[in-house]
């Protein structure tokens, strides 16, 4: 498991939870968050989520990912979930010409808050890389979706959806 924390849509792997920590807490992060504050429209919001580590290729490599937010009761157990996502990765692989391009999920760290409001809830992060979001568009009206997306919308209260084009740096 590699952990990935999200700056506001900006993923980055860690090695663990304390290096994060340990970066935040040195000298040079007050000057890199200062070089990133005019990219966002707001204050960055930080929130962890252990990925496992991927086959190839990863959602974050594709020109578009498919950013998926789903918020569930404090009190699920996350192994019941696992199972309905690893559903939908088999039910989604079955689909030939889908064009998504690597899939991947896993828990928040945090309890997260949807949309800063309300109670704390589970997070669970999934993440699809596709050609375009075009192409994303045109997946969810084939006969195939409702059936497919059904497994990863079990038991889930909120959820919430965006594309991003990620950009890769490496230090």
């Amino acid at each position: 498991m590699s952990e990935t924390f999200i700056i506001d849509r900006c993923p980055a792997d860690w090695d663990s939870l304390d290096a994060h920590n340990a970066f935040i807490a040195s000298d040079p992060y007050g000057p890199f968050l200062e070089r990133l504050r005019p990219l966002f429209d707001g204050a960055p919001q930080l929130f962890h989520i252990k990925l496992p580590t991927s086959p190839s290729p990863s959602p974050f490599d594709a020109p578009v990912t498919e950013c998926i937010s789903l918020y569930f009761p404090p009190s699920i157990e996350e192994s019941t979930y696992d199972k309905s996502f690893a559903n939908f990765v088999a039910a989604a692989e079955k689909v030939q010409g889908s064009g998504a391009e690597g899939l991947v999920g896993g828990w928040g760290v945090e309890a997260q808050k949807f949309e800063g409001e309300g109670d704390e809830m589970k997070l669970f992060g999934g993440f699809i890389g596709w050609p375009s979001v075009q192409r994303h568009v045109e997946f969810r009206g084939r006969e195939e979706f409702p059936e497919v997306v059904a497994h990863l919308r079990e038991g889930v209260e909120k959820v919430k959806v965006h594309h991003v084009a990620f950009k890769r740096f490496e230090a």
